[in-house]
């Protein structure tokens, strides 16, 4: 029975030890919260992460299985009431993120949940007010010399999408921005969504390539995904063939480019601009044939949805629905 005690308190006393080299022991503060993936939004476990203050860590401690952590520290005695330390995470296969953490003078603990991007994904947030990040396209196999297909088939939707958008005279600053990101590789098109919001975009754009001898350029499927879920699922568009060595001179189908004006005119509704909107808007309400067919009848309904809501807000702009 001794012997059993004995061993209980050297257990005890070796965690007590183990949790002193980390800095918990005498901690006086703490943060701790949540860690997840900026994508899926699921737990990130084993991650990571301690505190510094003046370029001195002063506490550590790893996620644990469900994402969650803990971080003791001991904050120098001589602190302004308010004091700003950093804390950083890191986790396998992700990229290390830094964020500010204020201390206030007499509390003892913070929450803050943290979000860590996929290696390769943190550059490729938009800095952009509207953008259209075109994310991972599968090549044609053999690929051949066909290489850089995110910025290729950006600058395709940028030439051919901007003139249509110039004939609303959409002022330059309202104008999206076309941004590859060749690093964004969804495991299923479902993610698209979490793309684009992770990412500071209206919209996120992958798919795939594919090489038909018969034509001289390729048959590209883009599956586009909106970051409002105005869209229940990502939509498909197909491209029969582009030239994708002249990116400049591809000529995008109607089909793809409703899918990415409906995208942007959700985010400037979102955020209350419907004036800009409703610009946006009858640019894709031109590119609708008449009689609506089945493939396009999603789309115009979408339009038809987000007119409303703008006129709604906006009851006396005097933009009507442009017909042909």
């Amino acid at each position: 029975m001794g012997d059993h005690r004995c061993v209980s308190r050297l257990v005890v006393s070796s965690a007590i030890y183990w949790t002193c080299t980390i800095g918990c022991a005498f901690a006086d503060s703490f943060v701790g919260g949540h860690i997840f993936d900026a994508i899926t939004k699921r737990p990130v476990a084993g991650a990571d992460v301690y505190v510094e203050y003046s370029s001195r860590r002063i506490g550590a401690a790893k996620s644990d299985g469900d994402g969650v952590y803990r971080v003791p520290f001991v904050m120098p005695s001589t602190i302004p009431a308010t004091a700003f330390a950093t804390i950083t995470a890191s986790g396998a296969g992700h990229a290390a993120s830094t964020e500010n953490l204020q201390i206030m003078d007499g509390s003892s603990g913070a929450v803050k949940d943290l979000e860590l991007y996929p290696i390769g994904l943190l550059e490729c947030r938009s800095q952009a007010e509207h953008s259209v990040i075109i994310g991972n396209f599968l090549p044609p196999s053999p690929a051949g010399t066909l290489s850089d297909l995110s910025r290729r088939i950006a600058k395709s939707l940028e030439f051919s999408l901007k003139t249509r958008l110039q004939a609303v005279h959409l002022i330059l600053d309202k104008q999206p921005s076309f941004e590859p990101c060749e690093s964004a590789k969804p495991a299923t098109s479902k993610l698209g969504a979490g793309y684009a919001k992770a990412l500071k975009a209206d919209a996120f754009v992958d798919g795939d390539v594919s090489h038909d001898k018969r034509l001289l350029g390729y048959a590209v499927s883009f599956y586009v995904s909106d970051a409002y879920d105005f869209f229940p699922d990502p939509q498909l568009a197909s491209n029969r063939n582009l030239e994708l060595d002249t990116p400049s001179a591809v000529s995008v189908s109607d089909e793809t480019h409703l899918a990415v004006l409906a995208s942007i005119a959700a985010g400037l509704a979102k955020r209350k601009d419907c004036a800009t909107a409703l610009q946006v808007i009858s640019v894709g309400e031109r590119l609708i044939e008449e009689p609506i067919t089945s493939s396009n009848a999603l789309r115009a309904d979408y339009f038809a949805q987000l007119r409303k809501g703008c006129e709604e807000q906006l009851p006396n702009v005097g933009l009507r629905k442009t017909t042909k």
